[in-house]
């Protein structure tokens, strides 16, 4: 019988039932099937018997076997490092040229030439110099021509600020400002002359409205919108100087209302003054405060140095300065604590204002030159001064103190310098490298407080400061113990001040009948020499007042006084002097009169500081009928300028203003033909105008109204040389209100005078007016 192959249809058809009889084969069979293998075998035998003849009789069995174990979970994920190790193990030369570049550049970062990293630091500055060229941020230093005034200003100018500051006398003005940059302007402010601080705070004001630097060129006041504000004010008044510093001497010697007096004044009063007006100014509005503080600016400070051994402990014979400095650092502490009182009391603007303000102390130790102590001739002659009694109980320990005197090395100024600016810089500007961080500048100021010591001997003053009273006594009192035990072991104590040898008083004869002096007087009155006792007696009487410029004309009084504590009696002599003035008009002689009236309230001669007409003196003699005729008919009237300030040594010139008497110009064809008519004896060498008489006695005086003319800003110089020009400035002291002074340089000379200069300057008398041509 022949094979019959199936078709495909037959196929499937077929593997179709034996999928289903599979299926309905194992869905019946039970769990509890005894063996896989035995229920395989049956289920294989039922379809051999079932199925068609196509399908083998006899099949294969499958044998025991065991159901596989199910497959392990797959590893967990590799770590960055184990990532690392494999890629570096699978790519070693790479991993050995990043590791070389690396290395190479931390090398080279590390260690990279001094004079590159030199470069860029300057590129940097450069750069930020750039960026900052306009100044806004003024600091004002109190006491500018004190030895530590001139490093500070010049190192702040350099670091970015403009300053402001206060020098005591007019020369120290060109003196600083030719040293500096075009950023720092000096206003002239004398500590012992307290009325000088309004003039000073309004040129303050007139400053923070002018335009830095000050050489630039065009409008010299500043736009609205970079308007100037004050950062921090730094007072070196209140350091002592040689010129305010008083002799030392025991407390019991001092003179409370005179030497101390003038201490305070200088020291303590007037820096506490200018801080008062200069306080709102540091209260900026909450805006600005918020302003500083983003732009890295930092707080605004109040800055006052102090002597640390004044206000750290005293020392003995320094009573003067260790009070003054006790009273200025409690009158700081106080400031300190209302300042944080009022930021802690509320949430306001103002109080907000007010936290933006911080106080420092800095106590001053041997710096520079400034702190020295050596053994003068003035301390040992301040001595004589004392009385007997003070001079056997102190002269002793006093003699030891000049003895051993002051051996300590003083600190760099710079280290003074550093010091100030990193307080007020905040930390940011500061010279050394470690500060250059605003979070360590921050940190270093945190950890040092608001005071700080400075310069050599200032820390050891501070650690003693908080010893007990009884055991400082003694460390201080250890120098004059072993001096004491020295001078008991000797047979001649060494330096021993003696009380000076007082002669005998002689008893002073009667005073002579009044004619009988003035004869005296007239004719064998001595001349004075500089530096003797007779210069002394002869200027306290005021004979000095005795001649009108150069002339040789004898004056017209003298004085009857024998004690310098009897009053002065003036009695004519029998020399008289006449002179022809040249004045200028009614209203033009009560403007230059407003600056002719500074003076003391007491002065040592009757004849110093008289009122007296202004005035050019042109020719002086003993005959008026001479005079009279060397006046010219029709002469015309004579324009006068004013030349420069002059202080002079007589008294007829004591403060004038010297006026330009150009060869061929009137008042020198004027002065030529009065010489020719009269002789030139006759015609003062220098054309003037007089401002002030001050005699001898008060000699000292002539020196401080010239500078206080300058500071008050009554007489404005310019120019130099032939080209000078002096305005005076009237201001009128019965005036309260603010006054826009009238500026003149000079008059026109409408009449002569005829004056009799016989008697006390207010006794003189115009004989005749000639009126001169217009």
């Amino acid at each position: 019988m022949p094979l019959v192959l199936p078709t495909i249809e037959q196929i499937e058809d077929y593997l179709e039932s034996v999928e289903e009889l599979i299926v309905s084969s194992l869905s019946a069979a039970t769990p509890d099937l005894p063996k896989v293998s035995e229920t395989i075998n049956r289920l294989w035998q039922d379809v051999l018997r079932h199925s068609p003849q196509a399908v083998p009789s006899s099949l294969k069995g499958l044998g025991a076997f065991e159901v596989p174990p199910p497959p392990p979970p797959p590893p967990p994920p590799k770590g960055f490092w184990e990532s690392t190790a494999d890629w570096v193990a699978d790519h070693p030369w790479t991993t050995a040229g990043i590791s070389v570049g690396f290395v190479g550049a931390g090398l080279l970062v590390g260690y990279a030439h001094p004079r590159l990293r030199h470069r860029t630091r300057i590129g940097a500055r450069k750069h930020a110099a750039a960026a900052n060229t306009e100044r806004r941020q003024v600091i004002v230093v109190l006491g500018g021509d004190s030895p530590l005034g001139l490093p500070l200003i010049l190192d702040l100018e350099k670091k970015g600020y403009i300053v402001i500051t206060s020098v005591a006398t007019p020369e120290a003005v060109d003196e600083i400002e030719s040293k500096a940059h075009g950023y720092v302007r000096v206003l002239v402010l004398d500590p012992t002359e307290p009325e000088m601080v309004p003039f000073f705070l309004r040129s303050l004001a007139s400053t923070m409205s002018r335009r830095f630097p000050l050489t630039a060129a065009g409008d010299p006041h500043a736009a609205p919108t970079t308007h100037l504000f004050v950062q921090s004010v730094i007072s070196l008044l209140t350091l002592p100087s040689s010129t305010t510093v008083p002799p030392p001497a025991p407390l019991e010697h001092l003179n409370l209302r005179g030497t101390y007096q003038d201490y305070l004044q200088a020291t303590h009063i007037v820096p506490l003054q200018v801080l008062q007006a200069l306080l709102p100014l540091l209260r900026s509005s909450p805006a600005r405060a918020r302003d500083a503080l983003s732009s890295g600016a930092g707080q605004q400070s109040i800055v006052v140095c102090l002597p640390a051994t004044d206000a750290r402990v005293g020392l003995p014979f320094g009573s003067a300065q260790a009070m003054s400095a006790a009273a200025t650092l409690r009158g700081v502490e106080v400031l300190r604590r209302e300042i944080r009182a009022a930021s802690s009391s509320g949430t306001t603007g103002t109080a907000e204002a007010m936290r933006n303000i911080r106080v420092v102390v800095v106590d001053v130790g041997a710096v520079g030159e400034a702190v020295t102590t050596p053994v003068s001739d003035a301390a040992l002659k301040s001595v004589d001064q004392w009385t007997p009694a003070e001079q056997a109980a102190y002269g002793p320990a006093f003699g030891s103190l000049l003895e051993h005197g002051t051996r300590r090395e003083p600190s760099d100024v710079s280290v003074f310098v550093d010091t100030v600016v990193d307080v007020v810089s905040n930390g940011r500007k500061s010279g050394r490298a470690c500060r250059s961080h605003p979070a360590i500048g921050r940190l270093r100021q945190f950890v040092r407080g608001d005071r700080i010591a400075v310069g050599a001997g200032a820390h050891t003053y501070a650690f003693a400061s908080y010893l007990p009273p009884l055991l400082l006594d003694a460390l201080l009192n250890i120098p004059y113990f072993l001096a004491s035990i020295r001078n008991a072991l000797l047979p001649v104590p060494p330096r021993v001040i003696l009380p000076p040898r007082v002669a005998a008083a002689a008893q002073p004869p009667p005073p002579p009948p009044a004619s009988v002096v003035t004869a005296a007087a007239a004719e064998k009155q001595p001349e004075p020499t500089s530096g003797t006792d007779s210069e002394h007696e002869h200027s306290e009487t005021g004979s000095e007042a005795d001649v009108e410029s150069n002339s040789g004309v004898g004056e017209s009084w003298v004085s009857l006084k024998t004690r310098p504590s009897e009053a002065a009696v003036w009695v004519p002599t029998s020399t008289q002097a006449i002179s022809l003035w040249l004045v200028p008009n009614e209203e033009t002689r009560r403007k230059i009169e407003t600056a002719m009236k500074i003076g003391p309230p007491t002065t040592n001669s009757p004849s110093s500081f008289p009122p007296f007409q202004p005035h050019v003196t042109l020719a002086s003699s003993s005959d008026p009928t001479a005079l009279r005729a060397a006046v010219p008919r029709d002469q015309p009237a004579i324009p006068v300028s004013f030349k420069s300030l002059e202080v002079g040594e007589k008294y007829f010139m004591s403060v004038f203003v010297a006026v330009h008497s150009a060869h061929g110009s009137p008042l020198e064809t004027l002065r030529e033909h009065l010489r020719a008519s009269l002789g030139d004896a006759a015609v003062p060498p220098v054309a003037h105008l007089s401002l002030y008489y001050i005699d001898k006695a008060d000699k000292g005086e002539r020196e401080y109204v010239a500078r206080r003319l300058k500071s008050e800003l009554r007489v404005l110089e310019g120019g130099r040389g032939d080209e000078s020009v002096v305005k005076i400035a009237c201001f009128y002291d019965d005036i309260e209100e603010e006054q826009d002074p009238e500026l003149i340089d000079g008059f026109d000379g409408e009449e002569i005078w005829l004056v009799r200069c016989k008697g006390p300057v207010p006794s003189w008398e115009v004989l005749q007016k000639f009126i001169l041509a217009k």
